[in-house]
């Protein structure tokens, strides 16, 4: 939807009016919006989980002293039900414990690509693009950091297939989950202390 219509308040209300023609649904746009939003909070709370090895490599990071920042095009309610409702996620690893800066779609005049939110990063943690690095799942995010000079690596994703090529042309390493980029990371500590650098790729 937000490929079609773009990024206006009435492109969920177009996407809801698309969906009741496909489906034919009752009610009004705006009533199965609210139906869906609705379930969808549901969902934040109960079934939204951090992917396997997430919570452990942002807990690995943060023990290493490192400041950890998000920027994301969701909404900061919705970051507000995972930091504060989601019970799973809480008990993991509690993104307000964790997190030294969240910049959400609501932070920003324009999402990625743009970007808006990785300069604010910068800027709020007084750092420099050379000194971070962008963990990614999504094209949009990795042109939004390499606009802002920040690396990123990518971790594959089910809703990624489509642009692999592109996502590995563009990022530095390609890892198959959030556990296996933070092997990555313990084997490039090793080896740097070894003398040896390199980041290294798992398939």
């Amino acid at each position: 939807a937000m490929k079609t219509y773009g990024e206006g308040s009435d492109a969920y209300l177009k996407y809801m009016a698309d969906l009741k023609r496909a489906f034919d649904l009752p009610g009004t746009p705006e009533e199965i919006h609210f139906q869906r939003y609705s379930l969808a909070q549901e969902f934040l709370r109960t079934r939204v989980h951090y992917r396997e090895g997430a919570a452990e490599l942002i807990k690995y990071l943060k023990a290493l002293g490192k400041k950890l920042a998000i920027v994301t095009t969701t909404r900061r309610r919705n970051i507000d039900v995972y930091a504060s409702q989601n019970e799973s996620m809480i008990a993991a690893a509690p993104l307000s414990e964790i997190m030294d800066l969240i910049v959400t779609r609501d932070d920003v005049a324009h999402v990625k690509p743009d970007p808006e939110g990785f300069y604010k990063v910068l800027d709020a943690l007084k750092a420099e693009p050379e000194e971070c690095i962008m963990v990614e799942d999504a094209l949009p995010g990795i042109r939004g950091a390499k606009s802002a000079g920040i690396d990123s690596v990518v971790i594959e994703e089910r809703h990624n297939a489509d642009d692999r090529v592109q996502l590995e042309a563009a990022a530095l390493a390609r890892f198959a989950s959030p556990a296996a980029l933070l092997k990555g990371i313990q084997a490039e500590i090793e080896a740097a202390a070894g003398g040896i650098h390199c980041m290294r790729s798992s398939r």
